[in-house]
Order: C-alpha cells, then structure tokens, then sequence
C-alpha cells in the first residue's frame, strides 16, 4: 500500500489533515490536499508563515530526543502531532497531522486572540474559525499514537518514496523554492532520489521545457525584478539569483531579452513601469 493511500485512511478515521514531508520539511504528500482554510488565510501573512515554520522546525528538533510521536500546538494555537520516518536508522521525513482545535475553552480562546491581526475583522475570524475540526485531546492523542504506527510501518517496509508521475511538479517546486542555490540536474534527482533522466523526461512531458531551461527562467525572471527594484550591483543580483559567474549571467540575459543588463536598469527607471516581469 502507498503513503497516499495510508495517509488518506489516516485522515478519514481521525478527521485531520495529514501530511508526509522531506526531511528538509517539504510538503511531499497530503490529505487533503489544501490546507485548512484558516491556515491559508493568514499563511498569506509572511509572519504568519514564518511563526509556522519555525513552530515546525522546533517539532523536527524534538523527534532526536524521544521515540513516540511528539504532540504540540503551533503558534496560533492548533494542535499538531508530528512522528519520524526513518531509512537505515536516520530520519528521511516526517508523517504529520493536525490543523484541528482542542475542545477545551482556553484553546479556542487562545487561537481567536493570536490570530486576530490577520483577519480583517471578528466576523470573519469566526467564520474561518468555526470550520476547523474540533477534537477532544485524548482522542487527538490516540489518533497520533496511531500515527506513530503508521510511521513506523512506512519505516519498516521501506514506503518512503516519491511517486514518478509526481517529480515534475515537486521539482517545480523546488526550483522556484531553491533558485538562488546551486541547483544541477545530479542534485535535484538526489534530491527526490531518483535518476536524472526520471527528472529530465517528467519534467519535460510536463511542462514542455527542459528543468535548466526553466531553472534559468526563474533565475532571470527574479533578476528581473531586482534590477528595477534595487540599486544592487550586478553582480550582487547574479549572485543572489544563482548565476555564480557575472559573465553567464550577463549573457544569458541579454540572449534572453535582447538588452544587457545594465541597458534594462537604464530603460526601465527612464520608462518606469514599461518593462513587465513576464
């Protein structure tokens, strides 16, 4: 049976959404798919995210010093449960669940008061509020105890992997994540441990371009923007953007729009608003 399968029984038993992730913490499978409505909602706020993050971060942390499953709130409040998935003795991912509130009063308290800065109003709070799944706090424990099996079995009959047809798409989303990194064709198949030809063909079949192709895209898209928007030097931006040679990058962007980069900055603040980020 694959993780897909297994988490979707998970997540019809308990009611909460279950995830599986990288051991970087990327969100690789889920179910559901989206994330519950009031998480996304002030997800859109970069300090909601990053208090997200970092809430996550600190449960990975735990995983080293205890065996069961490690059950917490996150910094709004919710509560959330997190066991290891381990291949040859070290930790390769993470089984999660949550995004469910704990039925005593102080919780729903505590949630309404710290996320209030990110709703436009009480109303709206409440009604984002009133549809996130409710669980008694021994029922949510058992259910992570439950998935603290489950980890284990993925661990045990070596399940951790990632599904071909899904590779394109994750590694889109790595390289839009990952840009400003040294990112090779050997890295991202390493990375979702694969062969360079799984990466290069399913990326291609589905996108239609090539993985550096687009990789370049992305880099000079952002180089794009930082140009107009900063007074960074050039070699600055290449830098920031992944082109770790100025020349390569200088190159590239000007076979790609027809200009140099420098003839860009000079259009564009004489223009101001002429050039698009397309």
């Amino acid at each position: 049976m694959d993780i897909l399968t297994l988490i979707k029984h998970l997540h019809n038993i308990s009611g909460a959404r279950v995830s599986v992730h990288s051991v970087t913490g990327d969100e690789l499978y889920a179910c559901p798919s989206a994330l519950l409505p009031f998480c996304a909602k002030i997800q859109k706020k970069v300090i909601a995210q990053r208090a997200c993050e970092e809430c996550d971060k600190n449960a990975y942390s735990k995983l080293s010093a205890i065996n069961s499953p490690y059950i917490y709130h996150c910094s709004c409040g919710l509560l959330e449960a997190i066991a290891p998935i381990r291949r040859d003795g070290e930790v390769a991912g993470y089984l999660m669940m949550g995004q469910v509130t704990d039925a005593n009063t102080d919780n729903k308290d505590h949630i309404l008061k710290s996320s209030r800065a990110f709703f436009g109003s009480d109303e709206e709070q409440l009604e984002y509020f009133n549809k996130i799944l409710t669980l008694e706090y021994n029922k949510f424990e058992s259910y992570a105890q439950i998935m603290g099996v489950l980890a284990e079995y993925i661990t045990n009959h070596n399940r951790f992997f990632y599904k071909a047809d899904g590779i394109a798409e994750l590694t889109k989303k790595y390289i839009h994540q990952n840009f400003a990194k040294p990112l090779t064709l050997n890295s991202i198949a390493k990375r979702f441990e694969c062969s360079k030809s799984t990466v290069m063909n399913q990326f291609k079949s589905k996108y239609g371009v090539s993985v550096i192709a687009y990789l370049n895209t992305v880099r000079l898209k952002e180089a794009k923007k930082l140009i107009c928007d900063t007074e960074l030097s050039f070699k600055e931006i290449a830098s920031e953007c992944g082109f770790y040679d100025q020349n390569y990058f200088s190159k590239q962007f000007s076979e790609n729009f027809g200009c140099s980069p420098t003839e860009f900055r000079k259009e564009y603040k004489k223009s101001k608003g002429y050039f698009t980020f397309n």
